[in-house]
């Protein structure tokens, strides 16, 4: 994965163009679960399916559009962006591109740890690939490729966050 584009009032993105050793260069991030880090400017997660980061700096809103390019995703692994990430919590909405035999889609929300899937869908899809969740409102939707896939789902649980991140 390489290069999310993350915005909610302010666009800020990240290169991952460093040597193999933990996230940025470009912004501040945190291991929420699991261990990330950089190998061949491009950021991986050691937990298969629970790995989450935050990014640093806190956006202007938490109507968010979180974007990333997954260039590989592990057999059986998955890949997305996460909205309103809490500072301080393992709290976020997650779009997840599942892999391998299991080509779906998903929109979660992780509340203190806890996942409760909000909609799901199948779909086979390649890689690389553009995955974006956009949380407007009580409103989540699910895009690869700039083509909605899933959703509008709606949930109204997490709000105020102004973080977003990786998982």
């Amino acid at each position: 994965m390489a290069m999310p584009v993350i915005s909610g009032g302010v666009t800020i993105t990240e290169s991952f163009n460093k040597a193999n050793d933990g996230l940025g260069p470009d912004l501040t991030w945190t291991s929420v679960v699991g261990t990330w880090k950089v190998i061949a400017n491009e950021c991986d997660a050691s937990a298969a399916d629970d790995a989450a980061a935050r990014v640093g700096p806190a956006l202007d809103s938490d109507d968010q559009r979180a974007e990333l390019r997954a260039i590989t995703v592990a057999a059986f692994g998955f890949i997305g962006p996460a909205t309103r990430f809490s500072a301080t919590a393992t709290t976020y909405y997650r779009a997840r591109a599942r892999a391998a035999a299991q080509d779906d889609l998903y929109i979660d929300k992780v509340v203190a740890g806890a996942i409760t899937n909000i909609s799901t869908t199948a779909l086979v899809y390649n890689v690389p690939i553009t995955v974006r969740l956009e949380s407007d409102g009580s409103s989540h939707t699910l895009f690869l490729d700039d083509v909605s896939r899933l959703g509008p789902s709606t949930d109204t649980e997490i709000t105020g966050n102004l973080r977003t991140g990786i998982i």
